[in-house]
This record gives C-alpha cells, sequence and structure tokens, in this order.
C-alpha cells in the first residue's frame, strides 16, 4: 500500500473509481513501468458483467 502511495505522488501511477448507474462498483486505474504503460481494474462480484471494465480501458 506504501509504494502505491508513493508511486501515485511520484507521477507513476494512478488509481479511480469506477462507478455505473451512479454507485461504486470497483477501481481501475494505470501504472507506468519500465517497459509501457498498463491498464489494470478490479472490480468484485456484483461491479461485473455490466460492461464496467471496459470503460476504463476504451473498449
Amino acid at each position: 500500500m506504501e509504494r502505491g502511495h508513493a508511486r501515485s505522488r511520484d507521477g507513476i501511477s494512478r488509481c479511480y473509481a469506477v462507478r455505473l448507474d451512479g454507485r461504486s462498483v470497483g477501481t481501475a486505474g494505470i501504472i507506468v513501468t519500465r517497459e509501457h504503460p498498463e491498464v489494470f481494474y478490479a472490480l468484485p462480484p456484483d461491479g461485473r458483467g455490466r460492461g464496467a471494465a471496459k470503460r476504463p480501458s476504451g473498449r
């Protein structure tokens, strides 16, 4: 957790709430590694199956 906060402070990563129908259903973000940027997301079971993961990735 501390490493995540440090990366955010240094501008290496960002984390956002994923909202669907006005309700938070998970998290998504981007982290810059040595090779390339990576998009990530995490959705609990009740946040899945409604297209929420497609929105942060632009797909």
